[in-house]
Protein backbone atom coordinates (compact mmCIF):
# COMPACT_ATOMS: atom_id res chain seq x y z
CA UNK A 1 0.00 0.00 0.00
CA UNK A 2 0.88 3.63 -0.21
CA UNK A 3 -0.85 6.76 1.03
CA UNK A 4 -1.45 10.20 -0.46
CA UNK A 5 -2.39 13.18 1.71
CA UNK A 6 -4.45 16.00 0.20
CA UNK A 7 -3.78 19.43 1.73
CA UNK A 8 -5.23 22.06 -0.64
CA UNK A 9 -3.43 25.39 -0.83
CA UNK A 10 -6.41 27.16 -2.38
CA UNK A 11 -10.14 26.83 -2.85
CA UNK A 12 -11.70 24.92 -5.72
CA UNK A 13 -10.68 21.83 -7.66
CA UNK A 14 -7.00 20.80 -7.35
CA UNK A 15 -5.63 18.23 -9.82
CA UNK A 16 -2.48 16.15 -10.10
CA UNK A 17 -1.11 12.88 -11.49
CA UNK A 18 0.33 9.97 -9.53
CA UNK A 19 3.03 7.95 -11.30
CA UNK A 20 5.41 5.19 -10.25
CA UNK A 21 7.77 2.91 -12.08
CA UNK A 22 7.53 -0.84 -12.00
CA UNK A 23 8.72 -3.90 -13.99
CA UNK A 24 5.39 -4.75 -15.50
CA UNK A 25 6.11 -5.34 -19.20
CA UNK A 26 3.35 -3.08 -20.53
CA UNK A 27 2.33 -0.77 -17.61
CA UNK A 28 5.51 0.98 -16.74
CA UNK A 29 5.26 3.63 -15.50
CA UNK A 30 1.84 3.19 -13.86
CA UNK A 31 0.05 6.56 -13.63
CA UNK A 32 -3.41 7.94 -12.94
CA UNK A 33 -5.06 11.29 -12.24
CA UNK A 34 -6.17 12.45 -8.80
CA UNK A 35 -8.13 15.50 -7.67
CA UNK A 36 -9.75 17.09 -4.67
CA UNK A 37 -11.69 20.20 -3.80
CA UNK A 38 -10.33 22.86 -1.51
CA UNK A 39 -13.14 24.12 0.76
CA UNK A 40 -13.29 26.71 3.52
CA UNK A 41 -16.01 28.47 5.48
CA UNK A 42 -16.48 32.11 4.50
CA UNK A 43 -18.10 34.44 7.01
CA UNK A 44 -20.22 37.52 6.32
CA UNK A 45 -22.12 39.56 8.92
CA UNK A 46 -25.15 41.70 8.12
CA UNK A 47 -27.21 44.22 10.05
CA UNK A 48 -30.44 45.57 8.61
CA UNK A 49 -29.66 43.54 5.45
CA UNK A 50 -26.40 45.51 4.98
CA UNK A 51 -23.00 43.77 5.18
CA UNK A 52 -20.65 44.80 8.00
CA UNK A 53 -16.99 44.48 7.06
CA UNK A 54 -14.71 42.71 9.52
CA UNK A 55 -12.77 45.37 11.44
CA UNK A 56 -15.26 48.16 10.62
CA UNK A 57 -14.71 50.98 13.11
CA UNK A 58 -17.28 53.42 11.68
CA UNK A 59 -20.74 52.59 13.09
CA UNK A 60 -23.66 53.41 10.82
CA UNK A 61 -27.42 53.67 11.20
CA UNK A 62 -27.73 51.91 7.83
CA UNK A 63 -26.30 48.60 9.10
CA UNK A 64 -27.58 49.00 12.69
CA UNK A 65 -24.11 49.21 14.19
CA UNK A 66 -25.24 52.68 15.29
CA UNK A 67 -28.20 52.03 17.59
CA UNK A 68 -29.44 55.62 17.33
CA UNK A 69 -30.75 57.83 20.11
CA UNK A 70 -32.36 56.29 23.19
CA UNK A 71 -33.62 57.77 26.45
CA UNK A 72 -30.93 57.16 29.05
CA UNK A 73 -33.61 56.76 31.75
CA UNK A 74 -36.20 54.44 30.23
CA UNK A 75 -35.14 53.44 26.73
CA UNK A 76 -33.67 50.32 25.13
CA UNK A 77 -33.07 49.34 21.52
CA UNK A 78 -32.58 45.75 20.28
CA UNK A 79 -30.70 45.04 17.06
CA UNK A 80 -30.52 41.68 15.30
CA UNK A 81 -27.38 40.74 13.36
CA UNK A 82 -27.04 37.85 10.90
CA UNK A 83 -23.93 35.66 10.53
CA UNK A 84 -23.82 34.12 7.06
CA UNK A 85 -21.68 31.23 5.89
CA UNK A 86 -21.17 31.88 2.18
CA UNK A 87 -18.29 29.41 1.90
CA UNK A 88 -18.16 25.73 1.08
CA UNK A 89 -17.39 24.22 4.49
CA UNK A 90 -19.18 24.27 7.86
CA UNK A 91 -18.54 27.44 9.85
CA UNK A 92 -18.02 27.37 13.60
CA UNK A 93 -18.69 30.55 15.58
CA UNK A 94 -18.33 31.51 19.21
CA UNK A 95 -20.60 33.69 21.33
CA UNK A 96 -20.05 37.42 20.80
CA UNK A 97 -18.34 39.47 23.48
CA UNK A 98 -18.41 43.25 23.96
CA UNK A 99 -15.51 45.42 25.10
CA UNK A 100 -14.59 49.07 25.05
CA UNK A 101 -15.33 52.31 26.91
CA UNK A 102 -19.07 51.74 27.38
CA UNK A 103 -19.32 47.97 27.03
CA UNK A 104 -21.76 47.72 29.96
CA UNK A 105 -24.36 49.67 27.96
CA UNK A 106 -24.52 46.89 25.34
CA UNK A 107 -25.63 43.34 26.12
CA UNK A 108 -25.73 40.25 23.91
CA UNK A 109 -29.29 39.08 24.63
CA UNK A 110 -29.41 36.18 22.14
CA UNK A 111 -26.40 34.15 21.00
CA UNK A 112 -25.84 32.60 17.55
CA UNK A 113 -26.27 28.89 16.92
CA UNK A 114 -23.09 27.03 15.91
CA UNK A 115 -22.07 25.36 13.64
CA UNK A 116 -23.46 27.07 10.54
CA UNK A 117 -24.01 24.93 7.45
CA UNK A 118 -22.64 25.89 4.05
CA UNK A 119 -24.54 27.79 2.86
CA UNK A 120 -26.46 28.86 5.94
CA UNK A 121 -27.00 31.59 8.53
CA UNK A 122 -27.63 32.24 12.20
CA UNK A 123 -28.50 35.38 14.16
CA UNK A 124 -27.68 37.08 17.43
CA UNK A 125 -29.13 40.11 19.22
CA UNK A 126 -27.60 43.05 21.03
CA UNK A 127 -29.55 45.36 23.36
CA UNK A 128 -28.48 48.96 23.92
CA UNK A 129 -29.48 50.42 27.30
CA UNK A 130 -27.52 53.64 27.85
CA UNK A 131 -26.47 54.40 31.41
CA UNK A 132 -25.84 58.08 30.68
CA UNK A 133 -26.49 60.73 28.06
CA UNK A 134 -24.09 61.31 25.19
CA UNK A 135 -22.28 59.02 22.75
CA UNK A 136 -21.70 55.47 24.06
CA UNK A 137 -19.18 53.28 22.22
CA UNK A 138 -17.98 49.67 22.30
CA UNK A 139 -16.54 46.89 20.13
CA UNK A 140 -18.22 43.57 19.37
CA UNK A 141 -16.12 40.50 18.63
CA UNK A 142 -16.58 36.76 18.18
CA UNK A 143 -14.30 33.86 17.30
CA UNK A 144 -14.85 31.71 14.21
CA UNK A 145 -12.95 29.35 11.94
CA UNK A 146 -12.91 31.48 8.78
CA UNK A 147 -9.21 31.29 7.83
CA UNK A 148 -8.72 35.04 7.39
CA UNK A 149 -11.46 36.73 9.46
CA UNK A 150 -10.93 35.38 12.95
CA UNK A 151 -11.89 37.03 15.20
CA UNK A 152 -14.67 39.00 13.48
CA UNK A 153 -15.06 42.37 15.13
CA UNK A 154 -16.68 45.74 14.50
CA UNK A 155 -17.48 48.92 16.39
CA UNK A 156 -20.94 49.68 17.77
CA UNK A 157 -22.35 52.85 19.27
CA UNK A 158 -25.50 54.57 20.43
CA UNK A 159 -26.48 57.89 21.96
CA UNK A 160 -28.09 58.24 25.37
CA UNK A 161 -30.50 61.16 25.39
CA UNK A 162 -33.04 62.91 27.56
CA UNK A 163 -36.52 61.38 27.18
CA UNK A 164 -39.63 63.53 26.68
CA UNK A 165 -43.15 62.58 27.77
CA UNK A 166 -46.48 64.42 27.54
CA UNK A 167 -48.33 63.49 30.72
CA UNK A 168 -51.96 62.39 30.82
CA UNK A 169 -54.41 64.44 32.88
CA UNK A 170 -57.97 63.90 34.17
CA UNK A 171 -59.81 66.82 35.83
CA UNK A 172 -63.34 68.08 36.58
CA UNK A 173 -64.67 70.47 33.96
CA UNK A 174 -66.37 73.01 36.30
CA UNK A 175 -69.94 74.32 36.07
CA UNK A 176 -69.44 77.59 34.21
CA UNK A 177 -66.82 79.73 32.47
CA UNK A 178 -63.51 78.01 31.75
CA UNK A 179 -61.09 76.04 33.87
CA UNK A 180 -57.39 75.78 33.01
CA UNK A 181 -56.13 72.24 32.61
CA UNK A 182 -52.36 72.37 33.22
CA UNK A 183 -50.76 69.75 30.96
CA UNK A 184 -47.14 68.92 31.76
CA UNK A 185 -44.41 68.05 29.27
CA UNK A 186 -41.74 66.22 31.31
CA UNK A 187 -38.12 65.25 30.76
CA UNK A 188 -36.58 62.25 32.51
CA UNK A 189 -33.34 64.21 33.03
CA UNK A 190 -32.39 67.91 32.95
CA UNK A 191 -32.48 69.46 29.48
CA UNK A 192 -29.03 69.43 27.79
CA UNK A 193 -27.13 72.51 26.60
CA UNK A 194 -29.27 74.33 24.08
CA UNK A 195 -32.44 73.10 25.76
CA UNK A 196 -35.27 71.05 24.30
CA UNK A 197 -37.50 72.52 21.61
CA UNK A 198 -40.91 71.41 20.30
CA UNK A 199 -44.31 72.44 18.98
CA UNK A 200 -47.44 71.61 20.97
CA UNK A 201 -51.05 71.44 19.91
CA UNK A 202 -54.46 70.17 20.96
CA UNK A 203 -56.35 67.55 18.95
CA UNK A 204 -60.07 66.86 19.29
CA UNK A 205 -61.28 63.45 20.43
CA UNK A 206 -64.64 62.84 22.08
CA UNK A 207 -64.36 66.42 23.30
CA UNK A 208 -65.03 69.01 20.62
CA UNK A 209 -62.81 72.07 20.14
CA UNK A 210 -64.75 75.28 20.74
CA UNK A 211 -67.54 73.50 22.59
CA UNK A 212 -65.67 71.57 25.28
CA UNK A 213 -62.25 73.26 25.23
CA UNK A 214 -60.33 76.05 23.52
CA UNK A 215 -57.95 74.65 20.91
CA UNK A 216 -54.33 75.82 20.79
CA UNK A 217 -51.24 75.39 18.63
CA UNK A 218 -47.96 76.84 19.85
CA UNK A 219 -44.69 76.80 17.93
CA UNK A 220 -41.15 77.35 19.15
CA UNK A 221 -41.78 76.14 22.70
CA UNK A 222 -38.84 75.06 24.83
CA UNK A 223 -37.52 73.67 28.07
CA UNK A 224 -34.39 75.58 29.02
CA UNK A 225 -31.08 73.88 29.80
CA UNK A 226 -31.15 72.30 33.25
CA UNK A 227 -34.94 72.29 33.56
CA UNK A 228 -37.14 69.21 33.42
CA UNK A 229 -40.70 70.34 32.65
CA UNK A 230 -43.00 72.69 30.76
CA UNK A 231 -46.66 73.52 31.51
CA UNK A 232 -49.25 74.01 28.78
CA UNK A 233 -52.60 75.48 29.89
CA UNK A 234 -55.74 74.50 28.01
CA UNK A 235 -59.02 76.28 28.81
CA UNK A 236 -61.86 73.78 29.32
CA UNK A 237 -65.44 75.02 29.07
CA UNK A 238 -67.62 74.27 32.09
CA UNK A 239 -71.36 73.50 32.12
CA UNK A 240 -74.03 72.12 34.44
CA UNK A 241 -75.17 69.25 32.21
CA UNK A 242 -74.71 65.68 33.34
CA UNK A 243 -72.79 64.02 30.52
CA UNK A 244 -70.23 61.37 29.73
CA UNK A 245 -66.56 62.06 30.33
CA UNK A 246 -64.94 63.51 27.21
CA UNK A 247 -61.33 63.56 26.07
CA UNK A 248 -58.91 65.27 23.73
CA UNK A 249 -55.16 65.01 23.28
CA UNK A 250 -52.18 67.30 23.59
CA UNK A 251 -49.43 66.40 21.12
CA UNK A 252 -45.81 67.47 20.64
CA UNK A 253 -43.89 67.43 17.35
CA UNK A 254 -40.63 68.75 15.84
CA UNK A 255 -38.77 67.83 19.04
CA UNK A 256 -35.09 68.76 19.28
CA UNK A 257 -32.64 68.00 22.07
CA UNK A 258 -34.57 64.99 23.42
CA UNK A 259 -35.89 61.58 22.42
CA UNK A 260 -39.68 61.35 22.35
CA UNK A 261 -40.85 58.58 24.67
CA UNK A 262 -44.57 59.52 24.58
CA UNK A 263 -45.65 62.37 22.26
CA UNK A 264 -49.32 62.36 23.28
CA UNK A 265 -51.07 63.26 26.52
CA UNK A 266 -54.65 62.03 26.94
CA UNK A 267 -56.67 64.79 28.58
CA UNK A 268 -59.94 63.61 30.14
CA UNK A 269 -62.69 66.08 31.01
CA UNK A 270 -64.50 64.52 33.96
CA UNK A 271 -68.23 65.06 34.39
CA UNK A 272 -68.82 66.74 37.74
CA UNK A 273 -72.58 67.34 37.44
CA UNK A 274 -75.25 65.32 39.32
CA UNK A 275 -77.66 62.97 37.61
CA UNK A 276 -80.84 64.95 36.71
CA UNK A 277 -84.17 64.09 38.32
CA UNK A 278 -87.23 62.83 36.46
CA UNK A 279 -90.83 63.66 37.50
CA UNK A 280 -94.37 63.35 36.15
CA UNK A 281 -97.18 65.69 37.11
CA UNK A 282 -100.50 64.80 38.73
CA UNK A 283 -103.74 65.39 36.81
CA UNK A 284 -107.21 65.89 38.38
CA UNK A 285 -110.14 66.19 36.01
CA UNK A 286 -113.82 65.30 35.99
CA UNK A 287 -114.56 62.08 34.14
CA UNK A 288 -117.59 63.26 32.17
CA UNK A 289 -120.91 61.52 31.66
CA UNK A 290 -120.28 59.64 28.43
CA UNK A 291 -117.57 58.59 26.01
CA UNK A 292 -113.92 59.13 26.89
CA UNK A 293 -111.70 62.17 27.20
CA UNK A 294 -107.87 62.31 27.16
CA UNK A 295 -105.72 63.22 30.11
CA UNK A 296 -102.32 64.83 29.42
CA UNK A 297 -99.33 64.13 31.67
CA UNK A 298 -95.98 65.95 31.47
CA UNK A 299 -92.68 64.15 32.16
CA UNK A 300 -90.03 66.65 33.26
CA UNK A 301 -86.21 66.20 33.37
CA UNK A 302 -84.47 68.63 35.73
CA UNK A 303 -81.97 69.93 34.72
CA UNK A 304 -81.40 69.09 31.04
CA UNK A 305 -78.97 66.22 30.44
CA UNK A 306 -76.03 65.96 28.09
CA UNK A 307 -76.76 62.25 27.64
CA UNK A 308 -79.36 60.52 25.51
CA UNK A 309 -82.16 59.34 27.82
CA UNK A 310 -85.03 56.95 27.12
CA UNK A 311 -87.98 56.61 29.50
CA UNK A 312 -91.04 54.39 29.37
CA UNK A 313 -94.27 55.92 30.78
CA UNK A 314 -97.10 53.49 31.45
CA UNK A 315 -100.36 53.33 33.37
CA UNK A 316 -101.06 51.11 36.35
CA UNK A 317 -104.14 50.57 38.47
CA UNK A 318 -104.85 52.47 41.60
CA UNK A 319 -108.47 52.78 42.74
CA UNK A 320 -109.32 53.06 39.03
CA UNK A 321 -109.34 49.85 36.99
CA UNK A 322 -107.96 49.56 33.45
CA UNK A 323 -110.64 48.64 30.96
CA UNK A 324 -113.62 49.90 32.97
CA UNK A 325 -112.31 53.30 34.18
CA UNK A 326 -109.50 54.05 31.73
CA UNK A 327 -107.65 52.64 28.76
CA UNK A 328 -104.23 51.23 29.66
CA UNK A 329 -101.31 52.66 27.71
CA UNK A 330 -97.51 52.63 27.55
CA UNK A 331 -95.25 55.01 25.66
CA UNK A 332 -91.46 55.27 25.13
CA UNK A 333 -90.32 58.86 25.55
Amino acid sequence: TFQVTFNPSALGTRTATVSFSNNDADENPYNFSIQGAGVDPEINVRGNAVSIVDGDMTPSLADHTDFGSVSAAVGTVVRTFTIQNIGTAILTVGNPTISGPNAADFTVTANPVSPVAAPGATTFQVTFNPSATGLRTATLSFANDDPDENPYDFAIQGTGTVGLVVNDLAQDEGNSGTTNFAVTVSLDAPAPPGGVGFTITTTAGGAAAGEDYVSQSLFGQSIAEGNTSYTFNVAVVGDDRNEFDDAFTVDVASVTGATVVDPTGLITILNDDPVPSLSINDVTQAEGNSGSSPRTFTVTLTPASGKFLQVTASTSNGTATAGSDYTATSQVL
